[in-house]
């Protein structure tokens, strides 16, 4: 499966804290272990911190874990024609004051694109073209400017409904405006560009270019995971990501979790591929199913006396209310998106009404409880023995040093 960081790419609604987007990242790069996740090539210099992080992962690289879009025919398979083109097509297309300080320009113009694409990558990762790139599939212009015309379409009227009639008729001027950008082939469709064309035409307060800057960024991401068929992590629902579980194990083992963060990338890597943490993995995700699936079947589960039976498991106890607390918000978001907003408000009152109990899959929640705890407690011990005990390899380079003397 092919998943797109979309987290990492630069955001014009804002600045985000980039401590919190590297441990998503690290959990994403555990949970998806079998997995490649993927970048668009400009995406990976936009930020200085995100070429920062990016050059850290010398193991995933290696390992075509992480993969580049690019269309390689197009651009002969180099990212410096890309770079070239790009900045042609902003030259010309916008005005020179505004050029010299737009966050892209400015990039494509740094130092650093130079260091990642002809020396990190190339050089210190021996990483070759067939490597790193992936063939774009498809358009990603067009699918911006379609993304961003039907995520427009799709949440208009609830934006509406919420403000006075005044601020209906300057909304419904910007949502026009953004159509009719997106609909001209021969323009430059591009987040910034489009948010200066909407401030200075209609001044909009923060509500509104908050809900235009969200929904571009929103249908930038879908169009780059959309190029390659990716799925974006940023709007994975149903399945465990790393967002996901470092807030439970923040909550719950929070040593395991204290453990993974002092992990260095190359560590990380080879966590990743430890059968007891996919296994961990794993077993969490069984979990998620067996309550997503009595959930959305409007069936009465016995999580709460279940879970009980072990509750001399503190934290685990903690850990399984929360993850069946996220697992049903999941589904409900759902069915948001489905229309079903009705099931959804009523959701909770439909499981409480349900006679029916969590019958003929008693024993496996309780086995999986039980599997997933073991595994956990494994990989803590695991971890912070090898942490506690890594200085004694000092040692074994100081006997190799010795050199070695040969009995003849």
């Amino acid at each position: 499966m092919l998943f797109y960081i979309d987290y990492l790419d630069h955001e014009t609604r804002g600045s985000r804290s980039f401590n919190m987007l590297i441990e998503r990242l690290r959990y994403d790069l555990l949970i998806f272990s079998s997995d490649t996740l993927c970048m668009s090539v400009p995406a990976c210099i936009k930020l200085r911190d995100t070429t920062s992080l990016l050059i850290q992962l010398d193991e995933f690289w290696k390992n075509k874990k992480i993969q580049l879009q690019l269309d390689i025919k197009k651009h002969n398979g180099k990212a410096t024609n890309y770079f070239k083109n790009r900045k042609a097509v902003l030259e010309e297309n916008m005005h020179e004051e505004k050029l010299l300080s737009h966050f892209e320009y400015a990039a494509y113009t740094d130092k650093r694109t130079d260091n990642f694409f002809d020396i990190y990558l190339p050089q210190m990762i021996s990483a070759t073209p067939q490597d790193i790139f992936i063939n774009k599939e498809k358009d990603t212009d067009m699918l911006f400017r379609n993304n961003t015309i039907e995520l427009f379409e799709r949440y208009y009227d609830s934006f509406c409904r919420s403000v006075q009639p005044n601020d209906q008729i300057i909304f419904t001027g910007i949502v026009r405006k953004v159509e009719a950008l997106a609909t001209d082939e021969n323009s430059l469709f591009q987040r910034s560009v489009v948010e200066d064309y909407i401030s200075e035409e209609f001044n909009p307060s923060a509500d509104k270019m908050s809900f235009v800057t969200t929904l571009l960024d929103r249908a930038f991401a879908l169009a780059n995971a959309d190029t390659n068929e990716a799925k974006p992590l940023s709007f994975v629902l149903n399945q465990l990501t790393g967002g996901w579980l470092v807030k439970l194990l923040k909550k719950t083992y929070g040593n395991l979790h204290n453990l993974i963060c002092e992990l260095s990338w190359d560590e990380v890597y080879e966590l990743s591929q430890d059968k007891d943490w996919r296994a961990f993995v794993g077993y969490v995700n069984a979990f998620i199913w067996i309550v997503q699936d009595s959930t959305l079947k409007n069936s009465k589960i016995a999580i709460e006396s279940s879970i009980n039976k072990l509750s001399q498991y503190i934290s685990l106890l903690s850990f399984w209310k929360i993850v069946e607390e996220e697992a049903v918000d999941a589904v409900k978001q759902k069915m948001y998106e489905f229309g079903l907003v009705s099931e959804a408000q009523n959701f909770e009152i439909m499981l409480e009404l349900s006679a029916d109990c969590y019958v003929g899959r008693y024993k496996v929640l309780l086995d999986v409880i039980k599997a997933t705890d073991m595994i956990a407690n494994r990989l803590y011990e695991k971890l912070d023995k090898e942490k506690r005990l890594s200085y004694l390899l000092e040692y074994e380079q100081k006997q190799k040093q010795k050199g070695y003397e040969i009995f003849r």
